[in-house]
Parts: structure tokens; sequence; C-alpha cells
């Protein structure tokens, strides 16, 4: 169950099936933690207030990416550029003002919908209870001091799981108190120095060897795959034993887990 991701922490995943799941539908237990990347870009504004709202006590961890704006406050963006995902400003978020960040908006998958900016102030102080924080901070990494204080301050640490794929950052995090995940696309650090790090989660690419992600879990890292979107895509990781995935739409793949009866006894 995803009860088990972190102590002191009651989560579950939802079992809405519509196009747009409710935030009160009341979680489902699965042995499997479904994060919800992009903050369920899929079927709401990518990285929204208004996705974070949905995601809210629904148990689905809510993923996101972060980066500066031009007085250093922490926004969630995937992209270093605000052409893609925001409608009402462009350029590089690096240049963008508090103000003019607040004013835009964020575009949807179908451009359909538009949805509200946040920023990582607002996110702590919103979706920290009863919810799991998987943020990941993008590189260039912001500083490593200021963002820590932000969540021990708070003390919500057991709230947070940081992300990043700077192994030095990602051991930094780590000794400084927080739960650190390191992001592996194609390096493939040894097992054993990533947990002796103080390190305990691992988001592995879908592309990276099976045996070394067998080598993951035997050494007692809790490993995410990421991105999965089908049965047909998750049914070989399950037999490595992972934790859990990250997938763009954690409602659907949930359906499917269930109407599939892949974890009936």
């Amino acid at each position: 169950m995803l009860a088990a991701l972190m102590a002191g922490c009651t989560n579950g995943a939802g079992t809405e099936t519509t196009a747009e799941p409710a935030a009160t539908d009341a979680p489902a237990a699965q042995p499997l933690t479904l994060i919800a990347h992009r903050s369920a870009w899929r079927v709401y504004p990518e990285s929204s207030a208004e996705a974070m709202q949905a995601l809210a006590n629904t148990g689905y961890p809510i993923e996101f990416d972060l980066r500066p704006l031009a007085d250093g406050t922490l926004v969630p963006s995937h992209d270093p550029l605000a052409d893609r995902s925001l409608e009402g400003v462009t350029g590089p978020l690096e240049e963008l003002s508090l103000e003019q960040w607040e004013l835009a908006k964020v575009r949807s998958q179908d451009g359909e919908t538009l949805g509200s900016t946040t920023t990582w102030p607002e996110i702590l102080d919103e979706y920290t209870t009863g919810n799991v924080l998987f943020p990941e901070l993008k590189r260039p990494v912001p500083d490593l001091e200021d963002f820590t204080a932000s969540v021990i301050s708070r003390q919500i640490q057991g709230s947070v799981i940081v992300q990043t794929y700077d192994y030095a950052a990602a051991v930094q995090l780590a000794a400084s108190g927080l739960q650190a995940l390191l992001l592996l696309l194609q390096e493939m650090p040894e097992p054993a120095e990533i947990k002796a790090q103080g390190i305990d989660y691992v988001g592995a690419s879908r592309d990276l060897p099976t045996d070394y992600i067998r080598a993951l879990k035997d050494t007692g890292l809790t490993v995410y795959i990421y991105t999965i979107n089908s049965t047909e895509r998750l049914l070989p990781y399950l037999e490595l034993g992972i934790d859990g995935v990250y997938t763009d739409d954690p409602w659907k793949l949930e359906r499917l887990i269930i109407e599939e009866g892949l974890f009936d006894e």
C-alpha cells in the first residue's frame, strides 16, 4: 500500500475513472506507489494550482519540477522557457518577475483549459498535510541550503522526497536531513555506494538494464520507474519488485491495474 511510502503519512491510490477525477475520491489499496508525474499533466494543466488541488488527499504523491524566477523564487516548471506551458509570458523563467509569473496561466495538454500558477512556498503551505511531495531540482541546482531550510523550518521532512539527477546534490540533500531521491537516466552508479551516501530512493529510467534495476532493489533502495502509462509497460517491472512508477495519469493507470487484476491474490 502507499501507506508504506513514508512513516507518518497515510497514502492510497484514487479510484476515479472519469476524465476529470474528483479530488475527494476514496483511496483504494494497491501495493504500488503511483506518482503523479508533472502533477498528472495529462489530466490537468501541468503542475498548476488546480492540478495540485485535485491531487491533494488522493494518496498519489505529487511530482513536479522546480526552477527559479529572477528573484530566486522557486516555481514548478519542467521547461526553462515559459513558451510551451504558459500563456501570457514568454522567454526564460529566470528572467521573469514573480508578478509576471503570478499573472500567467498554465496551458492544458488539450489546449482547452487554463490553470493558475503557484510557487514552492505556496505548495509547502498548502499541500504537505496528508500528501507526499516529489519536487525535482532542475539543473542548475538552486541554493541547497535555502531549499533545505524551506523544508526543515516547517518540520515537514516526512512529507517531502527531493529529486535530482545531480549525484553530489543528492548526497548533500541526504546529509542535510532531507529524504533524497537520485534520478538515473543513463548513469549507473554502484547501488551500494548510493545507499552508503544516505540516499534511500532512486527514480530509474525504464531504459536502464533490468539487471541494474534488480541490483538497486537488492541493495535495499526504494525504486520507482519513469514513465509508465500502461499495464503493458508496467508488467516487466513488477517482476523486479519495484516500489512504484511515475505516471502522467495515475487515475487511469490504477483503473487499468484494477480491471486487469494485477494484484489479485
